[in-house]
């Protein structure tokens, strides 16, 4: 079950009520939503069919702001971080450096993006995965595409992504996928452009 707390609040500029408000769109003052409107976490609901009876909804921003809440405020996370902040700097250390060409968006990202991601994936995962064996998923993904990376994700969303569709957020981890797929062989891959080089 998930925990929040005010310290967790206070780490994102946010009052708890705020946070419960965040997490829940449920009913407290009126003040409440318009400081979370103001600092761009909820917005006016506008009518849509998948807002009809909401008075506000929460943003890209404030759904990123919820989860980082809630992992900043459960403890298995919160004792992890000094081990996840290690990681992730392994991590963008095997991972390739410069841009996705054509993009200004840099494969390795920044380390902040990267813990966040993390701790997305362990509060998910929990410990069931160790971080041998993350490294060599991540390090087997790069050696994947044999050093043409046009089509390499960033590394933050290599370990987690957020996708609203349809007024709907669904979660993923290629990570994991890697991680639970080990020792799969694509015996039919015919694809040309791995051969370029």
């Amino acid at each position: 079950m998930a925990k929040l707390t005010d310290k967790a609040c206070k780490k994102h500029g946010l009052l708890f009520s705020e946070g419960i408000a965040l997490l829940a769109i449920s009913s407290t003052t009126d003040d409440t939503y318009k400081s979370l409107v103001k600092k761009g976490f909820i917005s006016k609901a506008n009518g849509t069919l998948h807002s009809l009876n909401q008075k506000y909804h929460c943003t890209e921003a404030g759904c990123s702001m919820a989860e980082e809440l809630i992992s900043d405020s459960e403890e298995q996370i919160v004792g992890l971080e000094d081990e996840i902040s290690k990681l992730a700097d392994e991590l963008r250390e095997i991972y390739p450096g410069g841009k996705i060409p054509g993009t200004s968006y840099y494969y390795k990202g920044n380390k902040a993006d990267i813990v966040k991601k993390l701790k997305s994936f362990f509060r998910r995962y929990g410990t069931d995965y160790t971080n041998e064996q993350i490294i060599d998923a991540t390090k087997r993904y790069i050696a994947s595409f044999n050093g043409n990376y046009m089509y390499l994700k960033l590394l933050k969303y290599f370990i987690w992504k957020d996708e609203r569709r349809d007024g709907e957020i669904i979660q993923s981890s290629m990570l994991a996928d890697w991680i639970e797929n080990t020792g799969q062989v694509n015996h039919t891959n015919s694809d040309w452009t791995t051969s370029l080089n």
